[in-house]
């Protein structure tokens, strides 16, 4: 039997100084040379958040929720914007509605 792990993004963090962005995954870190923008029009929207300025977030990653930040899988924590809360505790609904 031949085994094949499977990865999935978790978060998104974009350096705007370089244009790099890193892709969060479960088995490590992939960096392209890719803007947010870029990235979150290639990608199905109802998936993926963007949090913060810098960072975007895959919602089923998403373990925990508090005032100014989240955690997702793997225990890392990714700050939350205040003008982003609302649009993620909608977007949480959303997701956990369809379970």
């Amino acid at each position: 039997m031949i085994g094949c792990a499977y990865t999935y993004p978790i978060y998104f963090f974009a350096r705007s100084d370089t244009n790099l962005l890193f892709i969060h995954h479960t088995e490590g870190t992939t960096i392209t040379r890719m803007t947010m923008p870029q990235l979150l029009d290639m990608l199905l929207t109802a998936d993926f958040l963007r949090v913060h300025k810098p960072y975007a977030v895959v919602l089923k990653a998403i373990r925990k929720i508090e005032r100014h930040q989240l955690t997702v899988v793997g225990n890392t924590v990714v700050p939350v914007a205040h003008s982003c809360r609302e649009t993620l505790e909608k977007a949480l609904l959303r997701r956990d509605c369809n379970y």
